[in-house]
């Protein structure tokens, strides 16, 4: 018995399997989620996938063109890394979920096959199996829409924070949980990415923060400085935020912007941690 691929349903299943381990990979690593990056990624890993399978690469050239694939889809999906130790890790986890994926998929089709069977490659299915067609192009569909859908429902808000001069522009989420205030002037905290901060805070100032070693900043950072108890997974904690000169709050769509008083937590979580921004911000401080 032959069994027969075509390169447009093997596209297309490869790139809804390549949109949805970069998507995990995201989710599992807490980066910035892009629909246009992803499907780049996709899109590249998609084409690649196919072009090997149409040139029957063998074993071991394969591995290494598949690490390859792994390599640059990382890159378009999430772009450059801190470190390039934080960019491998980006891909192993990539290329693992995706191998854990692809595997589980192999293992579901190949029920009910039997051994011995040849494999054909033929350029188009249209004509002869639309219904495989119609079935990936929906799963994806589907699963983008899922994906999307909290991002279109959330609420999110622009914070401009000034500090000596500097600027830093973060989108954030809005959080009607976050109930964190400064227990000296009540003033609410807005937590913000460490990573989002480096333009406005030399970075050995932001891991004394994260660190709690408040001692070794300078005399003006100092002043600004306040600690802030938060309550998180049934436990209490200190967490150490800054009062910056200036704090300026924009809605989701830009049209209104008014100055806040809010002190700024440096948080030490991704910057698309959360829901994909590299903040969050208390209902209260939207008008």
């Amino acid at each position: 018995m032959t069994t027969v691929l075509y390169a447009d349903v093997l596209f297309l299943i490869n790139f809804s399997m390549d949109f949805i381990s970069v998507y995990i990979a995201a989710q599992l690593l807490s980066l910035r989620r892009s629909a246009l990056r992803f499907s780049l990624a996709s899109l590249i890993g998609a084409l690649g996938a196919t072009a090997m399978t149409a040139l029957s690469v063998a074993a071991l050239p394969q591995t290494v063109l598949t690490l390859v694939l792994s390599v640059v889809m990382t890159a378009a999906a999430y772009g450059g890394a801190r470190s390039l130790g934080q960019f491998l890790f980006r891909t192993l986890t990539l290329w693992g979920g995706g191998a854990l994926l692809g595997g589980c998929v192999t293992a579901v089709c190949s029920i009910g096959e039997r051994g011995g069977d040849t494999v054909r490659y033929t350029e188009s299915a249209c004509a002869s199996r639309p219904a495989a067609l119609a079935v990936s192009g929906i799963f994806l569909c589907v699963f983008v829409v899922r994906a999307l859908k909290p991002k279109l429902s959330r609420k999110t808000a622009f914070v401009r924070i000034t500090l000596g001069g500097r600027r830093a522009g973060v989108g954030a989420l809005v959080d009607s949980g976050n109930l964190a205030a400064d227990p000296v002037s009540g003033s609410p905290v807005i937590f913000v990415s460490h990573e989002s901060l480096e333009d406005i805070v030399p970075k050995t100032e932001l891991d004394s923060m994260l660190s709690g070693d408040i001692t070794s900043l300078p005399e003006d950072m100092k002043r600004r400085i306040r600690l802030i108890p938060i309550g998180e997974e049934g436990a209490s904690r200190i967490v150490t935020a800054f009062r910056p000169d200036l704090v300026s709050v924009s809605d989701g769509g830009g049209r209104r912007t008014h100055n806040a008083d809010a002190v700024i937590c440096v948080s030490d979580k991704g910057c698309g941690f959360y829901g994909g921004e590299a903040a969050l911000i208390p209902l209260s401080l939207l008008r």
